[in-house]
């Protein structure tokens, strides 16, 4: 390693590596700070950094080699395109969806990182680390914007800020700083008391996590669960914290878009969630974990191309009419709802396909 790469390492590396063997990354924050606020609005959606260092792949991949296995992969995985294919840089193409996210994408994020001296290329901030960073596809990832399919090529990436980026979704660029300028227009002490909530709001539901995290057994769950009311009076997030921490029906999939840029429902299938969890809870056990089991099989089905979408979404509503409660919405609703990104011809539930 010669002297030039490991100033690299010793700058932008080395510090930001913690002793569990992981990169430090940025949680729990809603919100960007307020300097990167008055970034994105002063540079009006620019993305070009005034100052970039020269960093060869090849200085890159011998700093990716001396991290540890959990810093190799957080850099491997940002950006979550395993349903369009990971970019794999030694064979200069996209792999096929569902593939293990190659060394050589994680070695092409670190060097990005490296070339941006560690900063923001929408706010201009220089942030704590690459775990404070986030792969922003331009064009979404499956999907076609002005004739340009969304794929996992560097060409498509943005590396932002991982707070920026998961504020700022699928917005363009243009439409991001639009949102932000709200905040910045509202002033300095109207943003503090809008952070100052929000760390409020995260400090609550770390306690429900723990709480939850510290129940015994069933019959300390369905307490839990009266105690608040029952279950229509449940956080959805105290739903999710039951059902990761006691019941191991956490989500359908990590999949937001197939290849073909459909969506697998996001958070409405929270409506199929909820109905197994709370059949774990006041109805009978082996049934919700069935029903979970076979839906996440429905789920994985469709991202793979089995199946359509409408039949996705029989079959999952099928599965949770089989609960007590049943999937608490409508069939066409459902439908419309994931297909809310589709072209109008195929949106009504009714016609064929």
């Amino acid at each position: 390693m010669n002297k030039e790469t490991l100033q690299l390492k010793k700058e932008f590396v080395d510090p930001y590596v913690d002793g569990k063997d992981l990169l430090k990354v940025r949680r729990g924050e809603q919100y960007p700070s307020w300097e990167e606020v008055v970034g994105v609005v002063s540079r009006k959606g620019s993305t070009e950094l005034e100052s970039k260092t020269r960093v060869s792949y090849q200085q890159a991949a011998e700093l990716y080699n001396t991290l540890p296995a959990k810093a190799r992969q957080f850099l491997r995985e940002t950006g979550k395109a395993q349903a369009t294919g990971w970019w794999c840089e030694e064979q200069g193409k996209t792999l096929e969806p569902h593939r293990r996210a190659p060394d050589s994408r994680g070695v092409k994020v670190l060097q990005m990182y490296l070339e941006q001296q560690g900063r923001c290329p929408l706010s201009g901030v220089r942030l704590s680390g690459p775990g404070f960073f986030a792969v922003d596809h331009v064009v979404p990832l499956g999907q076609t914007v002005d004739g340009v399919l969304g794929t996992d090529e560097p060409s498509n990436w943005l590396l932002l800020g991982a707070v920026v980026n998961s504020q700022k979704k699928q917005k363009t660029v243009d439409q991001y700083v639009a949102h932000v300028s709200k905040f910045y227009n509202a002033g300095k002490d109207a943003y503090s008391e809008i952070l100052k909530a929000s760390n409020e709001y995260s400090k609550i539901r770390t306690r429900q996590r723990n709480k939850i995290k510290s129940l015994r057994g069933k019959e300390q769950v369905r307490e839990y669960v009266l105690n608040q009311g029952g279950w229509s009076m449940l956080h959805q997030k105290e739903k999710q914290y039951l059902g990761r921490y006691h019941m191991d029906i956490r989500q359908l999939g990590t999949i937001r878009v197939t290849p073909t840029g459909l969506r697998t429902g996001g958070d409405q299938r929270k409506y199929f969630l909820n109905a197994f969890r709370e059949e774990w809870v006041f109805g009978d056990e082996n049934l919700a974990i069935s029903c979970y089991r076979r839906a996440r099989q429905v789920d994985n089905d469709y991202v793979s191309g089995k199946i359509s979408l409408k039949e996705y979404c029989r079959q999952l509503f099928s599965i949770a009419s089989e609960t007590t409660t049943g999937p608490g919405t409508s069939l066409e609703s459902f439908y419309a709802k994931v297909s809310k990104k589709l072209p109008e011809s195929t949106k009504n539930f009714h016609q064929g396909e």
